[in-house]
């Protein structure tokens, strides 16, 4: 869950340079391309990661792992990752959209740009919920596993994520 919530981060941090004035010029219009792709590429890392969290050994894992401090477990892994699952369908939705924009219709940017930070919120994951910050602290993954998950890249966001946490 580390590693996963370290790409959420990564994630709203992305979101947080989203261009929200105009993108009519050229510039613009690559930079707002090039953070669309980037959303783009970690929606695959963070689905990647998801699906393996939920394979069998992982799940024994993720079970196994500090359950005396998180009350009512199997609900909580459950509902997180229902969270996990629909901020990513959102989100890969809201991002097809703006890449609409950004290449057919760049004057209505600001219109629909708010659209696209708006699943993070409505998914609670950026909550700080002690529940949550409990979460955040289990490693189910060993990073030679995430080397056969994700990209190097992704990884060396996550590394660079947590050392920015400790």
């Amino acid at each position: 869950m580390k590693h996963t919530f370290a790409l959420i981060d990564g994630l709203v941090n992305l979101l947080s340079k989203v261009p929200r004035q105009t993108i009519e010029t050229e510039d613009r219009k690559r930079k707002a391309w090039e953070i669309c792709e980037d959303l783009v590429l970690h929606v695959e890392a963070l689905k990647k990661l998801i699906k393996n969290h939920k394979e069998e050994k992982y799940l024994k894992r993720l079970h196994a792992a500090n359950i005396s401090k998180i009350s009512d477990w199997a609900e909580q892994v459950t509902a997180l990752f229902d969270k996990f699952d629909s901020f990513l369908n959102t989100l890969e939705k809201d991002v097809k959209k703006v890449q609409y924009i950004v290449e057919n219709k760049p004057d209505q940017w600001q219109i629909h740009i708010h659209d696209l930070a708006f699943g993070v919120y409505l998914s609670g994951l950026h909550d700080e919920e002690e529940e949550m910050k409990k979460f955040r602290e289990i490693a189910i993954f060993e990073m030679h596993e995430l080397n056969g998950i994700i990209s190097a890249k992704h990884i060396a966001e996550i590394e660079s994520v947590l050392q920015l946490l400790e």
